[in-house]
């Protein structure tokens, strides 16, 4: 893959971007400044969120930590929000400043109920964003000692939620951001999705969940014992994911990819296994947003 072809607008569901890598939601694309600054780089789209009805905290012992070999990353910061009532006053400019700068905004949400899913995707539709990316795959989401559900583990969660947001007939664009399932977990959350017939995207893919934490973890981080992983480690389960999802979907529903990317080869990578576009997050946690800059720029 060439560098010119990276730097290419792509049209996908009528949404353009402006090329082919953008964020994923992470601790950093939750503000109106966050946003600023990652329009200000070489992203070809950028994402918010993930947003939640009620403000939410950081887990109280949140974690990011890199293996000193950067095999992987590990995250449990739980899913931090400023909430309704701030994106119901900014999501607009968001999506306004985005417009300006001829890029589209992903407008990633999290529910904790089928009625919080449909409030939110009226949201993100009230804001004129392009995209609502449902997030049903958070791994790091506690009430005190008791995790909970990741819906898309759940198919029968999966259409119920879908199904709530399909009696509202939105007009806004959808994708399904889902965890690294199992085979048969794929298949019919794949099914729910199709039969849904209001999503165009499927986001794939979030954090493995409860991965370990280690003796190699700071102490002031001792406790936290169970995190996301992600970084080059979640890439072959990742990739795997985007493959099989390419014969499972219809020409219809596009992949977004996200798990360890941050090299032009690993765009390529996902590229020829079935994705149109990527999203970038642990690279962001480690480095900066010259980062798509350095894609970019690169050569595969």
């Amino acid at each position: 893959m060439s560098k010119a072809s990276l730097n290419l607008p792509i049209v996908l569901s009528g949404v353009r971007f402006s090329n082919c890598i953008m964020n994923g939601a992470y601790v950093q694309s939750k503000s109106y400044s966050d946003i600023e600054r990652l329009l200000d780089s070489k992203a070809g789209a950028v994402v918010v969120g993930s947003i939640t009805i009620a403000s939410r905290q950081p887990n109280a012992k949140q974690v990011y930590w890199r293996h000193k070999d950067n095999i992987f990353s590990l995250n449990s910061v739980g899913l931090p929000s400023k909430g309704y009532r701030y994106y119901r006053r900014y999501l607009s400019k968001m999506v306004e400043s985005s417009h300006m700068q001829d890029k589209p905004l992903i407008a990633n949400v999290a529910g904790f109920s089928t009625q919080e899913f449909v409030t939110l995707v009226q949201l993100a539709q009230d804001a004129k964003a392009d995209i609502v990316e449902l997030n049903l795959s958070c791994p790091n989401v506690w009430q005190k000692d008791k995790q909970e559900e990741i819906t898309c583990y759940h198919p029968t969660l999966v259409k119920s939620v879908l199904s709530a947001i399909a009696q509202i007939k939105p007009h806004i664009k959808m994708s399904v951001k889902i965890s690294p399932l199992p085979p048969d977990t794929l298949r019919a959350v794949a099914k729910e999705i199709i039969e849904s017939g209001i999503v165009q995207f499927v986001t794939a893919t979030n954090s493995y969940p409860n991965a370990a934490m280690t003796s190699g973890v700071e102490a002031n981080n001792k406790g936290a014992l169970l995190a996301g992983l992600s970084g080059r480690a979640l890439k072959p389960i990742s990739l795997g994911v985007v493959q099989q999802l390419k014969t499972l979907l219809p020409s219809r529903i596009h992949i977004i990819a996200a798990g360890g990317i941050s090299t032009a080869t690993d765009v390529k990578d996902y590229l020829q296994a079935g994705a149109k576009v990527v999203q970038i997050a642990s690279a962001l946690m480690e480095g900066d947003v010259g980062v798509f800059e350095d894609i970019l720029a690169s050569q595969c």
